[in-house]
């Protein structure tokens, strides 16, 4: 049989892989707080209500015209070119990439003072009104007809915004 002698020892100090796994812990408790708190703030903001979808002008006696009005049927287009003295019709389809990164722009045309009152913005989608876009002989997305006294005076193709604005002034100058 042995006998065991005690000895005393000197402790050692820990391994820093003991040391980095312990922080590595501590790292992964808080991250895990951090992502639990973001998820309780995404939940709040949830639960928080909607904005409204038309801003409130204050301070304006007239409201806003910064709108480009869709037409649905082919009686709304001849309406909107016979009663405003100048019309840009945007010719746009749904599925068309160019159409939809220019629309923005149009909008943001339609309120500038430049523009504002001057000039009635209307767009149809050329797959809904086929008559309409026959009539006008559109040959591709998107096209510009502009309109003076209900006479087409130009005509522009493509998604190009300066030349848009050159247009734009053209027709109400």
């Amino acid at each position: 049989m042995r006998t065991l002698i005690h000895t005393p020892t000197i402790t050692k100090p820990r391994s820093p892989s003991i040391a980095i796994c312990r922080l590595v812990r501590l790292f992964v408790r808080k991250a895990s707080v951090m992502s639990s708190a973001r998820f309780v703030r995404s939940l709040a903001s949830a639960t928080r209500p909607a904005r409204p979808l038309a801003s409130v002008r204050a301070f304006h006696s007239t409201p806003s015209i910064r709108i480009v009005h869709e037409v649905k049927s082919a009686e709304e287009f001849q309406q909107a070119v016979s009663h405003n003295p100048k019309v840009i019709v945007d010719c746009f389809a749904e599925w068309c990439g160019p159409c939809k990164a220019i629309a923005p722009i149009l909008a943001k045309h339609s309120d500038e003072a430049e523009f504002k009152d001057k000039v009635h913005f209307v767009k149809f989608d050329v797959d809904a009104l086929p008559a309409v876009t026959q009539a006008l002989g559109v040959r591709a997305m998107p096209t510009f007809f502009f309109f003076k006294d209900g006479k087409k005076v130009d005509e522009m193709v493509g998604a190009n915004p300066p030349a848009l604005v050159t247009a734009l002034r053209k027709l109400v100058g």
